[in-house]
């Protein structure tokens, strides 16, 4: 499991793990193994959109030009994803 320094303490992440959230666009920082069904599984778990598809992987960049799926700035194992609903 891989653990995130929060105010001094040792905190663990999720395989999946949203941090930020909007509208129409969700990020989460997921596991360097995790697949598109998992990710989209969880992002719909945690936060429901209220549609019938709900989130997806957005096929396009980040905003910032970064691929989609991009490594994890903190930790390298990992990869961000963009979501879309």
């Amino acid at each position: 499991m891989t653990h995130l320094q929060l105010n001094g303490y040792a905190q663990s992440i999720a395989r999946v793990t949203p941090y930020s959230a909007g509208p129409c666009f969700m990020s989460v920082c997921a596991a360097g193994d995790a697949g598109r069904e998992e990710i989209e599984r969880v992002a719909n778990e945690k936060a429901p959109t209220g549609l019938e598809h709900g989130w997806e992987i957005h096929t396009d960049k980040f905003k910032t030009g970064e691929s989609n799926p991009c490594p994890c700035t903190h930790h390298p194992e990992r990869k961000h994803w963009l979501l879309s609903c």
